[in-house]
């Protein structure tokens, strides 16, 4: 049954998108040049350049400096700014990274990254506004140029609340549940309590200081609970680290003969035996040896290993046994990587087996979705998302296709149920009415 009861934690959280650029210290790559281009003067955290057009720009900036963005009269560009604080976080990292680990093998491929990262969050992004006016605060306050100490990536600073503006967000007290499909994101600082059906916007509990009781990490403003239950800073390089201790920076937490213990992230011809997604962004683990070998980058050849291609691999042919790796998913009737469906874009991968059950091919095809009556092996093979098995108690007998669950009959999933709702209880019912 899907969650209906209990706290949604934090819905409008624009960080979730930050903490990606800000934490995803884990994958990714780069590439800025030098030289002003009528980027402004920026310091290293990348103000808000002044544009030689008065409207946004991301030109490279200065010596040291981060792109900016304009702050003249023209229309804010929300993609734009998120690439300003892209290139910020870059920048940071390569600052800082004697203190804090990196994510990435270099700059260059810190920025590489971008484009993909971009498109991956586009659906995200296009539900903020940015103000500019507030733009180089906010990159301010998560990468300051005068320490190393950047905030939690899940820590909302105030200026980045006022810079990015959740469209349609419901203020406290209001409605973001309704039933089963009507849901709304809170404003910041809010959590969205949902119980009968009915979800209302509620002071999201606030992050307690180093030195507060907790007993895990999401309740301290630093994403770390120590062992004796109270918020710590998280652990430097060297430093015990566990579940709900976290490391700084990049750091990662890996097994050591001393325990657990953040390390710097696995580099060229490290091992990464005990975790195959810890190198450093722009490399990847090899599928033989268990150590880190260079991704292909952009415009390079890749093959349909899981993992050779640092953005998406993708094929001329649905047999082709070599791609070019892009930061391009494939499309609706387009060869995709056949060891990973993820890179077909509102399609699913069709795959060609050989008499042995090996992948020899792949296309991105229409979601399956079968009338009532139709032979299925999956809910999701049908038109209502409902396969009803012709043995229930042999969950490999066959099923067939059948209409949505009617008022009563126990379900799991709203859009299984015909009044589009099933209950805490795990029973279709009518929607309730939430005022």
């Amino acid at each position: 049954m899907q969650g209906l009861s209990g706290r949604r934690s934090r819905a409008a959280l624009v960080f979730v998108f930050l903490s990606v650029l800000a934490a995803l210290a884990c994958s990714g790559k780069s590439e800025r040049g030098g030289g002003a281009d009528n980027g402004g003067t920026g310091g290293a955290q990348g103000g808000l350049g002044g544009s030689t057009g008065g409207g946004a720009s991301t030109a490279h900036a200065g010596s040291g400096g981060t792109a900016g963005v304009g702050a003249g009269g023209a229309a804010a560009d929300l993609r734009q700014f998120y690439r300003a604080l892209y290139e910020a976080s870059c920048d940071f990292e390569e600052r800082c990274a004697g203190v804090n680990g990196r994510a990435f093998v270099n700059r260059d491929y810190c920025l590489e990254d971008l484009e993909n990262l971009l498109q991956f969050a586009t659906p995200t992004i296009s539900s903020y506004v940015v103000e500019l006016a507030y733009g180089a605060a906010c990159i301010a306050s998560r990468y300051p140029a005068d320490s190393c100490d950047a905030p939690s990536p899940t820590t909302n600073t105030p200026a980045c609340k006022q810079a990015l503006v959740l469209a349609g967000a419901v203020g406290e007290g209001g409605v973001c549940f309704s039933g089963a499909t009507d849901y709304k994101s809170c404003d910041y600082d809010l959590d969205c309590e949902v119980s009968g059906g009915c979800g209302y916007c509620v002071p999201a509990p606030a992050r307690q200081p180093n030195g507060s009781p907790c007993t895990d990490g999401d309740e301290c403003e630093s994403d770390s609970c120590g062992p004796n239950q109270t918020c710590v800073p998280r652990s430097g390089r060297g430093e015990p680290c566990s579940l709900t201790v976290a490391c700084r920076g990049n750091l990662s937490c890996r097994n050591s003969p001393d325990g657990s213990t953040c390390q710097d992230r696995p580099g060229v011809g490290d091992s990464c035996a005990d975790n195959r997604y810890s190198c450093l962004g722009g490399l990847t683990c090899s599928e033989d040896g268990d150590i880190c070998v260079p991704e292909a980058r952009l415009g390079a050849p890749c093959d349909r290993t899981e993992m050779s291609c640092a953005a998406v691999c993708n094929f001329e042919t649905p047999d082709a046994r070599t791609g070019t790796c892009t930061p391009t998913y494939a499309t609706l009737g387009e060869p995709c990587s056949y060891t990973n469906g993820a890179h077909c874009f509102d399609a699913v991968a069709e795959e060609t087996l050989d008499p042995d059950g090996t992948p020899i091919a792949c296309v991105c095809s229409p979601a399956p979705s079968l009338p009532v009556g139709s032979p299925c092996s999956s809910a999701a093979d049908c038109e209502y998302f409902v396969c009803e098995s012709a043995d229930p108690g042999d969950p490999s007998a066959p099923g067939a296709c059948r209409e949505k669950l009617h008022a009563g009959e126990a379900c799991l999933y709203h859009a299984t149920c015909e009044s589009g709702y099933c209950a805490e209880i795990g029973l279709c019912e009518d929607a309730p009415v939430c005022e």
